[in-house]
């Protein structure tokens, strides 16, 4: 019985042991191919329209997130510029030819340090297989997978939310765009356009529920028959160990992430909450006001106009008076983003500027290590019609008119001012607040 019990364990270096001697070599498959270096080096095949990925190293845990490259501008839709749609741990693991990338499950876990009591949790709750490649080429433990297929579907139903009647994704209409994919030592970037088709009885603009206005796909694409929208794909390497998560306490007004530890004593919560913030580190821990060893630096949207551009600048800097009263001097910088560099980019927590038909939300949200919390890349999402709706407040409340003709310069500067307060508000979501920093 014992025998019996170890064969049907593979090891993981069965799961993930060298190629086949039939595959080629992963330099002779991607010959004559442009190739992208970085975390997780990339091929382009530029006549077939193709991209490979070499995996230098499986059973590697990494966080790989989804967001939207370029958006539809639908504020009832919901599918916006720089949004993100979800994010979570995955590692590569291969069983012959078969390549899976599956998504650990860190909901449930054993924080002990006996390998039994940890894998007897793991082995208690499923964790998720979400896609399979098949090895095309392998040299030693790396392997090449086609990352085509993977990448030219709908990972996050955009269709389904594209109303009023039903989109589908048509692969002839879809492809991948270089112009924001690349891999770098620490993150590896992928994007594509996808092409959604509306099927037949289905109307380009309609009403919503309720008889209120709706704006559907007809109303914002360029037509309704189909629209063009860019999904982002990054995969980042895991932050050290260097970083000490925070337990959550709700007096302190930070969100959290949590799971269920099955090593908790007994008459202890086993409920575990980190809060979700940012690394910083004093580079002379025994000041009471000390430099960082590495700033958190937030970029602005280059697209932002004047005077929007300053007034977010000004109110997103004001985060840094908070750092410094907390010891750590120019330790929160905001800077512009370089136009080159995609929104979604992993080595950037970036302030979007964002344009929709009509007024909508602004948010700020963030990409963590669900392990401890530790904030990877934080998003903060700014509608640009907040502004102009701003004014027309403003002109409600002050009336500075005489003749009709005028265009007083009161009126902007409450509307800016208001666009400051904006700035710092989402901001503070981003680094992991709530509404209780006022």
């Amino acid at each position: 019985m014992l025998a019996l019990a170890t064969l049907a364990q593979p090891s993981t270096a069965q799961r993930s042991g060298s190629a086949p001697e039939s595959l080629p070599s992963i330099e002779e498959r991607t010959a004559g191919l442009a190739r992208m270096d970085g975390m997780l080096p990339l091929y382009w095949d530029a006549e077939m329209g193709r991209l490979w990925m070499e995996i230098p190293q499986l059973d590697t845990e990494m966080i790989h997130y989804v967001g939207y490259g370029a958006g539809l501008g639908s504020n009832d839709l919901g599918l916006d510029r720089g949004a993100l749609r979800g994010s979570r741990i995955v590692k590569f693991e291969r069983v012959g030819r078969k390549v899976l990338m599956v998504q650990p499950n860190y909901r449930f876990r054993a924080s002990s340090d006996n390998p039994d009591e940890v894998r007897a949790v793991e082995d208690a709750f499923a964790r998720s297989v979400l896609w399979g490649f098949t090895a095309e080429a392998a040299t030693g433990e790396r392997v090449l997978v086609d990352m085509t297929g993977f990448l030219v579907r709908d990972p996050i139903d955009a269709g389904g939310r594209m109303r009023p009647g039903q989109y589908r994704l048509d692969d002839s209409r879809s492809s991948v765009f270089m112009e924001y994919t690349g891999s770098f030592p620490e993150n590896t970037e992928m994007e594509v356009e996808l092409t959604f088709v509306q099927q037949g009885g289905g109307g380009g603009g309609g009403f919503g529920r309720g008889g209120g206005g709706f704006e559907g796909v007809g109303q914002v694409a360029a037509t309704g028959e189909a629209a063009s929208i860019r999904i982002h794909h990054s995969f980042v390497a895991l932050p050290d160990d260097g970083y000490e998560p925070r337990a959550f306490d709700p007096r302190a007004g930070y969100g959290a992430s949590s799971f269920q530890d099955y090593a908790t004593p007994l008459g202890e919560d086993m409920t575990q909450r980190f809060i979700r913030r940012h690394r910083l580190e004093k580079r002379d821990p025994t000041a009471a006001v000390s430099d960082p060893v590495e700033p958190v630096v937030y970029w602005l949207d280059p697209g932002t106009p004047e005077p929007v551009r300053s007034a977010l600048l000004d109110g997103a800097r004001w985060w840094n008076q908070a750092f410094e009263a907390a010891g750590y001097r120019d330790a929160f910088q905001v800077r512009m983003r370089p136009d080159s560099i995609s929104s979604l980019d992993a080595r950037y927590n970036v302030i979007n500027w964002v344009h929709r038909s009509t007024r909508g939300w602004s948010t700020g949200g963030s990409v963590s290590d669900p392990r401890t919390g530790e904030i990877v890349k934080g998003v903060v999402t700014l509608g640009s019609l907040r502004i102009r709706q701003d004014y027309m407040i403003a002109e409600g409340l002050l009336s500075p008119y005489e003749t009709g003709d005028e265009r007083p310069p009161e009126l902007e500067a409450w509307a800016v001012a208001r666009i400051r307060q904006l700035s710092a508000h989402e901001v503070g979501h981003t680094i992991g607040l709530g509404h209780n920093y006022y």
